[in-house]
C-alpha cells in the first residue's frame, strides 16, 4: 500500500497569544488592565490594578515638614481654646494619622467619641485608621456608622465601596458607589469606578455607559477611553475599541500595555502590519514585556517571516528562560519550517517545565514522525495518549503509524476509534477507506469515502478514490463523474484536470480529452504528464504530427523525466510510420 495516501494529522500550531489581559477580570485573554484616574488620588481611587483604600481628605499629600512632636506642639498651642471639645481630639487624630500613628489616631478619635457619640468626622478617622492597620472590619463598621449619623458623605459611600470591592464584594460595591452617584452625579472619579466594578462583574453595558458619561463630562478625561477600548473590546466592538485607543494615542501619552492592546485588536482584523506597528511601539516603550515580545513573534510568524519569529521568541527566552508560551511557538515555527530537531530540541525543553500539556507530547510524536524516528513518534503519541484518551487526532497519527508499518488490523481498530470519538472526522473515514481499497473490499471502500465526502462534501482525496474504485468495478460513468467533480472543485487544478482527461481516453472520448489537457498545460506551460498524454490522445487519433509534436514537448521540458522516456519510444514509433 502507499502510504502516501494515508492522512496524518500535523503539528497543532495552537500559537499561545500574549493578548493582554483584564486583572481578576474574566476576558478570554484580550485586554490588559482597567485603569482609575490619577488625579482621584485620596479620593478612593488610583491608578493601579485594584480600588485603593479611602484616606480622608484632611491628610495632605506632602510630607509634613516638620516633625510629630513639634506638630503635636504647635496644634496643642493653636487649638488651646478647644480643648475637651470632640473637634480637638478629632484634629489630633488626624494629625496622627499623617505622621503614621495610627494607634494613636485611635485613641484621639474614641476620646472625641466619649465626648459627642454622634461626632461623625470621628467615626470617619477611625475609618480610616483602621483600614491603615489593614483592619477591615473595624474599618467597614466605623464607615457604616458613619454613615448611619449622615447618609449623603460621599466620600464615605465611595470608601465603603472600595472596600467591599477588595472582599469581591462588587454588588455591594456597586451598591455604595450608586448612592453616592445619586449625590453627585457629575462626579467623574465616581463615574469612573463605577465602570471598573461594571466591567469586573462581566456587565460590560453599564461600564461604557459610565465611561461614555465620563468622557462627555471630561472630554479629555483619557483613562476613560482606554477603559472604553477595553469595554467595546469585550463586547466584540472591534472598531469601536480602536477608535477610543486612537483618541488616546493621538494625544503623545499611548503606554506600552494601550499599544499591546491596539495590535492585538488589529491582528483580529488581519490588519498584520499595523497589528505589528503598534506592537513595535509597545516594545520600545518596555523592552523586556515578554507579552509583547511573544505577540510580535506570532506577527511575524503569520507573515511568514519565520526569522523575524524565531528571533522574537529567543529575545523572549533570553528574559525568561522557562516562558511556555516562546517555546510553544518557537517549537512550531520550527516545527514548520522544517527545523526539526530544533522543535525536538525546544519542546523537550517544554517538557521539562510542564510534562502534563497534551499538545507538547503530541508535537514532538509530529516532530520524530517526520525525521523519521517511528519509535519516539508512536512514544509521545501514546503519552499524549495518557493525558488526553479521546484525543482524536493522537489516534489518528498512532493509526497513520500503523500503516506504515503494514499493521493494518491495528490501524483500522485505531481509526475506528476516532470515528468513535468524533463521529465527524471526514479524515478518518479517508483512511479507513484506502485500506479497504488496498485489500479489494470496494463495497467497504465506497461506503467510507462516501461518508468522509458526507463531512467534506469538497473533498477531493476521497472522490479521487471513488473514481479509480468505479473504474476497477467496470462503472466507467460513476468513475468519470467522480473526477468531473474533482474539476469542478479544483477547476484551475491542472493535476485534476488531467486525471479527469486521462480518465476520458480510457473511455476513448479522446476529443474531449485533448481539450482538457491542452486546458492544463495553459495553466501549467512545464506540467509533463499533461504534454505527454496529449500526444497520447492525438495518438490514437491517429493525428501522428500534433502526437510528435508534444512527445518532443516532453523530451524539452525534462529530458530525463519517465514521461520524456515514454515520449522517446513513441516517438519512434511515429517516425517508423512515416517511413513505411
Amino acid at each position: 500500500m502507499n502510504n502516501d495516501n494515508v492522512i496524518q494529522v500535523s503539528f497543532q500550531q495552537n500559537f499561545i497569544k500574549d493578548d493582554a489581559k483584564v486583572p481578576d477580570l474574566k476576558t478570554g485573554g484580550e485586554i490588559v488592565q482597567l485603569r482609575v484616574p490619577a488625579n482621584a488620588a485620596g479620593k478612593g481611587m488610583r491608578p493601579v490594578k485594584s480600588f485603593s483604600r479611602f484616606v480622608a481628605g484632611r491628610q495632605k499629600d506632602a510630607k509634613p515638614e516638620m516633625s510629630c512632636e513639634e506638630a503635636i506642639a504647635l496644634y496643642r498651642d493653636k487649638n488651646r481654646l478647644l480643648m475637651g471639645k470632640p473637634s480637638y481630639h478629632n484634629g489630633m487624630g488626624m494629625l496622627y494619622i499623617e505622621y503614621g500613628f495610627f494607634e494613636s489616631a485611635i485613641d484621639c478619635f474614641k476620646k472625641s467619641l466619649e465626648l459627642d457619640p454622634y461626632f461623625v468626622d470621628s467615626f470617619i478617622g477611625l475609618g480610616v485608621a483602621y483600614l491603615k492597620l489593614n483592619n477591615t472590619d473595624f474599618s467597614l463598621k466605623m464607615y457604616l456608622t458613619a454613615l448611619t449619623i449622615n447618609p449623603k458623605l460621599v466620600s464615605v459611600l465611595i470608601s465603603v465601596s472600595n472596600i467591599y470591592a477588595t472582599l469581591d464584594k462588587n454588588d455591594l460595591a456597586i451598591d455604595y458607589l450608586c448612592k453616592a452617584r445619586a449625590i453627585e452625579p457629575k462626579n467623574t472619579n465616581i463615574l469612573n469606578n463605577l465602570g471598573v466594578l461594571h466591567a469586573k462583574t462581566n456587565n460590560f453595558e453599564e461600564a461604557i455607559k459610565c465611561w461614555n458619561e465620563v468622557t462627555r463630562l471630561k472630554p479629555f478625561e483619557l483613562d476613560a477611553y482606554y477603559n472604553l477600548g477595553i469595554a467595546y473590546s469585550e463586547k466584540g466592538f472591534v472598531d469601536a475599541a480602536i477608535y477610543m485607543y486612537s483618541k488616546v494615542v493621538k494625544t503623545g501619552k499611548g503606554s506600552a500595555q494601550l499599544y499591546n492592546n491596539l495590535g492585538v485588536l488589529h491582528e483580529k482584523k488581519n490588519n498584520l502590519k499595523k497589528a505589528l506597528e503598534c506592537y513595535l511601539n509597545s516594545y520600545k516603550m518596555d523592552g523586556k514585556c515578554t507579552e509583547v515580545i511573544n505577540n510580535i513573534g506570532l506577527v511575524y510568524a503569520k507573515l511568514n517571516n519565520y526569522n523575524k519569529a524565531i528571533d522574537s521568541y529567543l529575545k523572549t527566552l533570553d528574559i525568561d528562560p522557562e516562558n511556555r508560551k516562546a517555546l510553544n511557538n518557537l517549537g512550531l515555527i520550527y516545527g514548520l519550517t522544517g527545523r526539526f530537531y530544533d522543535s525536538i530540541s525546544t519542546w523537550k525543553k517544554l517538557l521539562n517545565i510542564d510534562s502534563s500539556d497534551y499538545s507538547t507530547h503530541f508535537n514532538l510524536g509530529i516532530a520524530y514522525l517526520n525525521v523519521g524516528n517511528k519509535t519516539n513518534a508512536r512514544y509521545y503519541f501514546e503519552s499524549a495518549l495518557k493525558i488526553n484518551p479521546k484525543s482524536a487526532e493522537a489516534l489518528m497519527n498512532s493509526g497513520s503509524l500503523y500503516v506504515q508499518e503494514a499493521r493494518y488490523d491495528e490501524a483500522i481498530n485505531e481509526f475506528k476509534k476516532v470515528i468513535k470519538i468524533d463521529p465527524s472526522f471526514y479524515k478518518a473515514y479517508y483512511n479507513l477507506g484506502t485500506i479497504y481499497y488496498m485489500r479489494r473490499q470496494f463495497v467497504d471502500c465506497e461506503n467510507a469515502m462516501k461518508k468522509a465526502i458526507s463531512y467534506c462534501p469538497d473533498f477531493v482525496n476521497a472522490y479521487y478514490y471513488l473514481g479509480k474504485l468505479y473504474f476497477e468495478m467496470d462503472d466507467g460513468e460513476k468513475g468519470l463523474e467522480m473526477f468531473q467533480k474533482i474539476v469542478e472543485i479544483s477547476p484551475e487544478n491542472p493535476i485534476a484536470i488531467t486525471d479527469y482527461a486521462i480518465m476520458l481516453s480510457l473511455q476513448k472520448r479522446h476529443e474531449e480529452a485533448v481539450k482538457l489537457f491542452k486546458k492544463a498545460v495553459k495553466i501549467d506551460k512545464n506540467y509533463i504528464k499533461a504534454y505527454f498524454n496529449l500526444g497520447l490522445s492525438y495518438f490514437e487519433l491517429k493525428d501522428l504530427k500534433n502526437s510528435e509534436r508534444f512527445f518532443r514537448k516532453c523530451l524539452e521540458k525534462d529530458p530525463h523525466s519517465e514521461w520524456a522516456q515514454k515520449a522517446k519510444t513513441l516517438i519512434k514509433k511515429i517516425e517508423a510510420s512515416n517511413k513505411q
